[in-house]
């Protein structure tokens, strides 16, 4: 860790020489550590494939839909979407869950 923020700081540094902005000179030590925490913390994914992954069917129907015909079309699918995704994640029927949701509104 130590290393990266140490490479990361020294590239600053030269930038600031020349006088070119960086990714680097925004950055403090404590966002440098949180930038790579998932490096020292392994419950913490380095990649963000479930989130991908849980885009991908949305971006299949559009592609497929030719996209949503209007604004209120594509917040209706995404709601759709967004609940037999949350459904899915613990294994549930996202049918019987979108049931248990508006029984229990009532």
């Amino acid at each position: 860790m130590a290393l990266v923020r140490n490479l990361l700081f020294q590239k600053h540094a030269n930038c600031e020489e020349r006088k070119t902005p960086s990714f680097s000179s925004g950055l403090a030590s404590s966002s440098v550590f949180l930038l790579f925490r998932f490096t020292q913390d392994h419950r913490i994914e380095g990649d963000n494939n479930l989130a991908e992954r849980g885009l991908r069917k949305a971006v299949i129907i559009r592609k497929i839909s030719d996209g949503s015909r209007s604004d209120s079309g594509a917040e209706i699918l995404e709601a759709l979407l967004s609940v037999v995704e949350t459904a899915r994640l613990p294994k549930q029927n996202p049918l019987l869950f979108m049931h248990q949701i508006i029984a229990s509104e009532r």
